[in-house]
């Protein structure tokens, strides 16, 4: 017998559900345990779902991990891009995205840690925040504001500053205003005068419009 048009639709729906809770219980537990010591039952637990579920939507834990942070990185960075292009000066788009992607670990913790276990290393993180902080940064040499005498070391410095800047503030080691002064340090070591880099880094802070994750 053909199943209907509406068994069908509900078919999707019961797998579209379980498969958006597996991603949110993986997120939640890679933040909490790290990548490596995350096992499938602690994904599926999370979820409230069957252990045999995981495999009816992902081939392995890796499969899931990569589609995660594309999905995370790409929202994240896609926001910071429409909010930042009508900014005319590079040093305050920079300190935008950096401010906004340090305060994501008090906005969604969960977000901040999973970030921060998952590590600049990945490919996939590289390739969605790494591939834009490398665009802000050849802009801002373009226009004369950054003096950045080898970029490759320079986008792996101020990558690190922030990873390191987010995870203080997961322990509670720095303070909320941690973005505004990592922002500050990175514009200073970018060239920007002391002055300049403690005012740009502290002008207000537009609202990042971002679906909850």
């Amino acid at each position: 017998m053909t199943p209907s048009p509406v068994s069908e639709n509900r078919h999707t729906a019961r797998r579209l559900r379980t498969r958006a809770q597996l991603l949110d219980a993986a997120r939640a537990v890679f933040a909490k345990k790290g990548v490596e010591a995350a096992a499938i039952a602690d994904i599926t637990e999370a979820a409230d779902v069957g252990f045999g579920s995981f495999y009816n939507h992902f081939a392995s834990k890796e499969i899931l991990l990569e589609e995660l942070i594309g999905e995370t990185i790409e929202r994240h960075g896609a926001a910071l891009d429409e909010l930042t292009a009508p900014l005319t000066d590079a040093a305050e788009v920079l300190a935008v995205s950096v401010r906004h992607t340090v305060r994501m670990v008090d906005q969604d913790p969960v977000w901040g840690g999973f970030i921060v276990r998952v590590g600049l290393a990945h490919v996939q993180l590289a390739a969605g925040l790494g591939h834009r902080l490398r665009r802000d940064l050849r802009r801002g040499m373009t226009e004369d504001r950054f003096h950045v005498p080898n970029l490759n070391a320079t986008q792996v410095a101020v990558g690190g500053l922030v990873l390191a800047t987010m995870h203080s503030r997961l322990l509670g080691a720095v303070g909320k205003d941690a973005g505004d002064l990592a922002a500050e340090m990175i514009l200073r070591l970018l060239g920007v005068s002391e002055k300049e880099a403690a005012q740009v880094s502290r002008l207000p802070l537009p609202p990042l419009e971002r679906n909850p994750s």
